[in-house]
């Protein structure tokens, strides 16, 4: 706080920090805070060093969302020693929030109407024919969508199906080498 510097009652104005039973702070975005519980394993790695990676585990998370940045704060443990890092230092936090064995993914591309009734466009038959099929899907902001229901592995799947009408042929033409 500079002098003079007006602050909101609720502002921290300094934190006293000790070296013992260090943890780790992130900022966490609002919409994934309802997947996220105490007790949760996580994984605190060093960016860039895949060697560095410790376990731990989630101790606190915020009860107050920053309305500038739509995040929480969510505090980690180390499980076991923790490692001696300086204070302040940039790390990655890796949590998972479910698994998912053998899912059936798309690009988020191939997902049309993501939140209302979603559907993609499948390429089936022969002569191969565009169909619009119903999906079930976790919505969650990714690159690609985890699909619940409504596909099989291996159905080939449109990549961008936004005015492409179903029914249409498709010729699909393979490279040669």
């Amino acid at each position: 706080v500079d002098p003079g510097q007006i602050v909101d009652p609720g502002t921290l104005l300094y934190e006293i920090a000790t070296r013992e039973d260090p943890w780790v702070e992130a900022q966490v975005d609002e919409i994934f805070l309802p997947e996220l519980a105490e007790g949760m394993a996580a994984k605190v790695a060093s960016p860039g060093r895949r060697e560095r990676v410790w376990a731990a585990s989630v101790v606190l998370i915020g009860d107050r969302v920053d309305p500038e940045t739509g995040a929480a704060t969510v505090r980690l443990a180390f499980d076991g020693a923790a490692p001696d890092l300086p204070a302040g230092l940039s790390l990655d936090v890796h949590l998972t929030v479910a698994r998912h064995d053998d899912a059936i993914t798309v690009p988020r591309a191939a997902v049309a109407d993501l939140d209302g009734d979603p559907w993609v466009l499948t390429v089936t038959g022969q002569p191969a024919v565009t169909r619009r099929q119903p999906v079930e899907v976790i919505r969650w902001p990714a690159e690609r969508i985890v699909v619940l229901d409504g596909l099989d592995a291996g159905e080939t799947v449109v990549l961008s199906p936004q005015g492409v009408p179903a029914g249409i042929e498709v010729w699909t033409i393979w490279p040669t080498s």
